[in-house]
């Protein structure tokens, strides 16, 4: 063997077996470092837009229930019926939470009715491709109040994975869980508190995101019905200036608009 005077011949070698091993375990190391890093990363930001869902949903559902409150109808016999209301929950029938006459309607191109319309809100479950299992609260809403035959409500989820949903009603004197506007006079309530109770029964698992929490919430009723009795009063001795309304005042703690306890004010 010739060797030259630069390089001996014993220190030519290449890779041996253990430092290719070592280099590929390390290699294979940091791959799955990396890997883990952005698979929390992708799983905190869909937690993220997950949660700003639900928010805005919220956010949603209790506006469109503070305009429908706050515009309810008084019952004239003619298009307007009966406000209803009771206590149910935690079921997976469906059954009304609450039916009324707002005017709370717009028109459209596709729906060319009046702002007078009915309005349920109820709790069931649903039977949609790609619902979710559990309780949801839906809106129904009937536009046509002229129409000879009965019409079924278009339902609208607003929140879903609910475990109660309560109705209270404020008299001027005391809060009732139940009302019915043919027996009352006058016939609507001058204030009602709703109470959303979520269903986090499946919480507990990571994968079913954050836990919700209740959502409640108390709306002065605009459209005030007066009573024969202080129909008869306000004919002899005057009547209350326009705009007020002292017990509905009273049980929200303001003039027009009662306040969530998530945070924002009624528009």
């Amino acid at each position: 063997m010739i060797c030259d005077g630069a390089h001996s011949c014993g220190s030519r070698h290449g890779v041996t077996l253990l430092e290719l091993l070592v280099a590929t375990a390390i290699g294979a190391i940091l791959v799955l470092a990396i890997n883990a890093m952005f698979s929390n990363a992708i799983h905190l930001r869909d937690r993220a837009y997950e949660a700003e869902a639900n928010q805005l949903s919220r956010q949603y559902a209790i506006g469109m229930m503070k305009r429908d409150l706050a515009n309810a109808a008084a019952p004239n016999g003619l298009l307007i019926g009966d406000m209803i209301g009771g206590q149910a929950s935690g079921t997976l029938q469906s059954r009304a939470q609450l039916t009324l006459f707002s005017t709370s309607g717009t028109l459209t191109e596709g729906d060319p009715w009046g702002d007078i319309q009915q309005i349920e809100y109820i709790l069931s479950s649903l039977n949609w491709p790609g619902a979710k299992k559990g309780l949801y609260l839906l809106r129904g809403v009937t536009r046509n109040l002229l129409s000879t035959v009965q019409e079924e409500p278009e339902y609208e989820p607003l929140l879903e994975g609910i475990g109660t949903l309560t109705f209270e009603y404020y008299d001027g004197n005391s809060w009732r869980t139940a009302w019915d506007s043919s027996a009352e006079d006058p016939p609507l309530p001058t204030a009602i508190r709703v109470t959303i109770v979520p269903d986090n029964s499946a919480s507990t698992e990571p994968s079913s995101g954050p836990v919700q929490s209740t959502i409640q919430f108390t709306v002065s009723v605009v459209s005030q019905a007066v009573s024969t009795e202080t129909e008869e009063s306000n004919n002899a001795g005057g009547a209350a200036p326009s705009g007020q309304n002292p017990q509905a005042d009273a049980a929200t703690g303001t003039r027009s608009q009662g306040t969530d306890q998530t945070g924002g004010e009624g528009r």
